[in-house]
């Protein structure tokens, strides 16, 4: 059965379940334009909630951000759509702007939008980098409100009628100038729409306006394969989209005299339900534990027929009086993609389909690689630490988040991929330990983890998010333990340990707030780690040093060939921590004050140095 949806266009217009008293959000950007190739900046207009960047790009590197201000490369010329989502936990909104890049890259350009009783606002199109503007708005009568420095001002002029503004711009060695006859009036005509919803393949979606002082309209709904129903001119009108994809709709109206244009992007999405995929964005990934963490106990229609399989699966619509309270992530996804395995409870079994399903996907709609953009120094920061060097067999790296000087701010969860060589570290033998994690108490009963090895790429997948809907904040320290083996045939030399950027930190509420259920990215720096791997040849075996008992329980006693003289001992943890080092008066190590484990000695003397892992038990 179809269903109908009703875009509501109406102007910054939010989706509120707060009373009308509520803070509204606005979704308003500006942007510079340069030319293919060069920087483009995004500026939001409301910085006090989060925000969500699609770029429109499907080639050019990661096309989504999620600062206030965010940049993006155009790489080819064209016309692009960049969607700006702005969310503040109960109130939604989107904005979409058309911007064309070509080869100029040094132009002067503006536009001039009527806003009524005489006010015009100016959106600044000019290309280049670092540049100066100068407007004059041909109207002296206003006095020194005659000109203008700003980036995107805008003017009352102080009568209706024809007025020639003019805008300069400079980059410090060069100068362009733009000049145009712009008409003051009131009232003016206008027309404003936002697009609320995802429509789900094969639906009707209906457009709602807002229009003042229009007498018609052209639509285009950016989706030529369904001919001539592509156009409309009514003024509410309908379409039903041919397929999925993102859909560029664009709406030209006028008053019979002067003529405007208005940009939406409407996203049709496979509304149906793919086990691992819990954020709906087409691909299975480490980031889809989070849909499940910010709103795990929850509870919704079961899933008839459900399985783990990744396939199309069809499933209800979680609902209750407010529809839009188990809607969650910026585009708006129903909780239902959050129950992979269809019991009808977001809880930790359904973690299982992330790692059934890794990696495999379903069609996405549009570029999905993203990034975090502008990240400063003193943002908190994912760090590797592994010792100095390693040998053959066992080893381990820590994963940490934050430090005593830095230490976190509201967490709620976070996911990393760190890429390794299997021709120095054994790909079957990867895990992670999770205890100690600051990011709960001991028992761990407010944390759920996982993690992936994909041995086909080589890399080591692990996210972590909390279960109680209470962030924590003021931490620092251990999150992860990797737990690993250097293969016998290891090349030797050094061996980098990397967090891939794709690295991600996240609150579960907009503001520094211990509770929500609003995903907010938040800014991390990445610090990796590098160690030298010895080879086997440099390395002695137990010809050269030999330990014992083993497993030892009080001391250990070292044999050395050739009696060779031990000038220095070095006691290691798996963490590659050094517990003691010292010049030994004899061949015996009194390990009766460790806890059981495996540790590592190593012995220094003049011919070179030994290694040799022994294990304590008492």
């Amino acid at each position: 059965m179809r269903k109908i949806y009703f875009i509501t266009i109406l102007v910054l217009a939010c989706i509120c379940m707060q009373s009308r008293t509520a803070r509204a959000c606005y979704a308003n950007f500006l942007h510079t334009n340069t030319g293919t190739g060069d920087t483009i900046w995004f500026y939001a207009l409301d910085l006090n909630a989060v925000h969500f960047w699609d770029f429109g790009d499907m080639n050019s590197g990661p096309n989504m951000a999620f600062d206030d201000t965010a940049y993006h490369v155009y790489n080819t010329p064209g016309t692009y759509y960049v969607t700006h989502f702005v969310n503040i936990g109960a109130e939604w909104a989107y904005e979409t702007q058309e911007i064309t890049v070509n080869n100029i890259s040094f132009e002067a350009a503006f536009e001039g939008h009527c806003n009524g009783n005489n006010y015009i606002t100016f959106t600044n199109r000019s290309k280049g980098n670092n540049l100066s503007y100068l407007w004059n708005f041909g109207d002296p009568a206003s006095g020194l409100n005659d000109t203008s420095t700003a980036f995107a001002p805008y003017h009352l002029f102080t009568a209706s009628g024809p007025y020639m503004v003019t805008l300069i711009i400079s980059d410090g060695m060069n100068l362009d100038t733009v000049s145009k006859m712009m008409n003051a009036t009131s009232p003016c005509m206008s027309a404003s729409y936002s697009y609320m919803s995802n429509t789900c393949m094969g639906d009707t979606t209906h457009f709602y306006t807002s229009y003042s002082n229009v007498t018609a309209v052209s639509w285009d709904f950016g989706d030529p394969a369904t001919g001539p129903a592509n156009y409309s001119t009514d003024m509410s009108p309908w379409h039903i989209y041919s397929g999925m994809g993102r859909y560029n709709v664009k709406l030209v109206y006028t008053d019979g005299s002067n003529y405007d244009t208005l940009y939406t992007t409407a996203f049709v999405t496979n509304c149906n339900v793919y086990p691992g995929d819990c954020n709906r964005d087409g691909i299975v990934s480490p980031e889809d534990l989070f849909a499940i963490g910010l709103n795990y106990g929850d509870t919704g229609s079961v899933r008839t027929g459900a399985t783990m399989n990744f396939t199309e699966q069809t499933a209800t619509d979680w609902h209750n009086n407010t529809p839009f309270l188990n809607m969650y992530l910026q585009d708006m996804v129903n909780k239902k993609h959050a129950d992979c395995n269809g019991d009808g409870v977001l809880n930790s079994a359904d973690a299982a389909a992330i790692s059934q399903n890794f990696g495999m996907m379903h069609a996405p709609a549009f570029n999905i690689e993203s990034s975090m953009q502008q990240v400063p120094a003193n943002a908190p920061a994912f760090r590797l630490q592994v010792a100095g060097q390693v040998s053959p067999g066992a080893a381990s790296a820590s994963l940490q988040l934050g430090s005593m000087t830095n230490p976190c701010p509201y967490v709620y969860g976070y996911c990393v991929s760190i890429p390794y060589d299997p021709a120095t570290i054994d790909a079957t033998s990867l895990s992670v330990d999770f205890a100690g994690s600051w990011l709960d108490s001991a028992a761990q009963n407010n944390l759920l983890n996982w993690y992936y090895n994909d041995v086909s790429t080589h890399t080591l997948h692990i996210a972590s998010v909390r279960t109680n809907h209470m962030g924590i904040t003021g931490g620092y320290g251990t999150v992860a333990q990797i737990n690993f083996d250097i293969l016998p045939t290891a090349p030797g030399g050094n061996m980098d340990l990397n967090i891939l950027p794709t690295a991600k930190l996240m609150s579960n509420a907009v503001f520094d707030a211990a509770n929500g259920q609003v995903l907010r990215y938040l800014k991390a720096n990445i610090e990796n780690a590098s160690t030298e791997v010895l080879a086997v040849h440099e390395v002695a075996k137990t010809k050269v040093l030999t330990v014992s008992p083993v497993p030892a329980r009080q001391m250990v006693h070292l044999s050395l060939a050739g009696n060779e003289k031990v000038n220095t001992i070095s006691l290691i943890n798996l963490s590659g921590q050094v517990l003691r080092a010292y010049t030994p008066s004899s061949n015996d190590i009194d390990v009766s004050a460790l806890s059981n484990g495996i540790y590592w000695l190593k012995v220094c003397t003049a011919k070179g140095v030994y290694e040799q892992k022994i294990e304590v038990l008492h």
